[in-house]
């Protein structure tokens, strides 16, 4: 027997029985809300870090990319985000930390090799077509100006070819109208691609932010950076042996802004500051986590504390020859175009470029190769440890700098290690780090 859905409601209704039930509309609503159907955006682990992350800039009126001092210089701000992989209340959470902000990094390094890749090529292209607008092409139109450079050239001739080949650097001589088009495009994308590739070595962290979840860094690059960065790199700034008055030293700079051992955990990769004589230093934040409990013996915490010291000064002094070999392995732009660097980046076009953290990792990997600088002179500014404030892991650091002129600024202080991990409630608090720079400085 069938009996119709009328018929079951009215005999409900005659029994008083849909009194006490929800409309069958007010059910689908519910189970059609947004509420329950989609992600919430206080939810996700990185909410907190975009949040901060865009007040940090609103409040200084700059937005990712490109933006303008009121003197005219321009200067590109950048970001870079990754999660951390263990969990807070894993033995491994601190290393966990720094190797998230490491790779925060070179996803930032990666994205601005892509957006300057982008802005070079633009510019270039609006160089060749001297017969277009006067108006500089802008990055987000650039898929079409590579389209229009891949048309154009398609209309050359040997004469405009030839003329560009060798301005490239490429003997046309040897080669047919049609493989000369192709080495005309496939040459300027890798210039193109070289060139940004080069700038990376004026880049530099700005400010991070971390919560238990994730870290997240501001970069910052400008062309005063990159001279900068190749003046240190190659010692041509004139050290100065003269106290300016009221300067600090770095140490005291440090000690101003960062006034307890646990405030430097949330410190970061390289700084450049200025010493009390105004010279420029390089300033390197390293930390380790020391792998202990508060069950851990004597004998084994010892051991481990010792061995994360040796992690943190070892991950200082990297960063530090890192950023040298960087300046110089980065300098010479004919290496770069004929390195298998730049071919692996290049591969496809310019416009399909996304994988931004594989960018930075291609990057990274060509300046080990190439690294061929030894420092001497390293200096330690600071020696630390503390607890984690949330999770209560035992973390140590050392804060080195490095500078061509001058072996030691300040003399290491060396602090006895916190006391064992204790049981606590896990908070999940985001953190920042001190900005040690002001805009004045890039």
């Amino acid at each position: 027997m069938r009996i119709h859905f009328s018929t079951v409601t009215s005999l409900a209704l005659s029994m008083g029985l849909l009194l006490s039930l929800p409309a069958f509309s007010s059910i689908e609503d519910e189970t059609q809300s947004a509420v329950n159907n989609f992600p919430i955006a206080e939810q996700l682990a990185t909410y907190g870090l975009d949040k901060k992350r865009n007040q940090y800039l609103e409040k200084r009126g700059w937005s990712l990319g490109y933006n303008q001092k009121p003197n005219g210089d321009n200067f590109y701000i950048g970001w870079g985000q990754a999660d951390i992989i263990a969990s807070a209340k894993d033995i491994a959470f601190a290393d966990s930390r720094v190797i998230a902000f490491e790779s925060a990094l070179l996803t930032a390094k990666g994205e601005f090799t892509r957006s300057n890749s982008l802005k070079i090529a633009t510019e270039s292209m609006q160089t060749f077509f001297v017969d277009e607008s006067d108006t500089a092409l802008d990055s987000a139109a650039f898929p079409n100006a590579l389209q229009q450079f891949g048309e154009k050239i398609l209309t050359w001739g040997n004469a405009t070819l030839d003329r560009q080949l060798t301005e490239m650097g490429i003997d046309p001589s040897q080669f047919s109208l049609k493989k000369k088009r192709e080495l005309a495009r496939e040459s300027f994308q890798k210039t193109t691609i070289a060139s940004a590739i080069s700038s990376v070595s004026g880049l530099r962290p700005l400010v991070t932010f971390e919560d238990n979840n994730s870290v997240g860094v501001i970069v910052v690059y400008s062309k005063k950076l990159k001279q900068q960065a190749n003046d240190i790199a190659r010692g041509k700034l004139v050290p100065s042996t003269t106290a300016i008055s009221g300067a600090q030293k770095i140490s005291e700079q440090l000690s101003s802004k960062l006034a307890a051992d646990k405030d430097y955990i949330f410190q970061h990769g390289i700084r450049i500051m200025k010493d009390e004589f105004g010279n420029t230093a390089l300033v390197s934040f390293g930390q380790s986590g020391v792998k202990a409990t508060a069950s851990t013996s004597k004998l084994q915490l010892k051991l481990s504390l010792r061995a994360a010291k040796i992690m943190a000064r070892s991950l200082a002094e990297s960063q530090l020859a890192e950023f040298v070999n960087a300046t110089v392995s980065l300098r010479d732009k004919t290496s770069l175009i004929g390195s298998s660097a730049v071919t692996e980046i290049s591969e496809g076009d310019l416009t399909s470029i996304n994988e931004t953290s594989n960018i930075g990792k291609v990057i990274d990997q060509y300046i080990k190769q190439n690294a061929n600088v030894k420092l001497s002179g390293i200096s330690a500014l600071k020696t630390w440890s503390a607890n984690h404030p949330e999770s209560g892991h035992l973390i140590v650091g050392e804060v080195l700098t490095w500078s061509p002129y001058l072996s030691e600024l300040t003399q290491s202080i060396n602090r006895k290690p916190s006391a064992s991990l204790k049981k606590r409630a896990i908070n999940n608090n985001m953190r920042e780090s001190i900005d040690l720079e002001s805009d004045a400085s890039f």
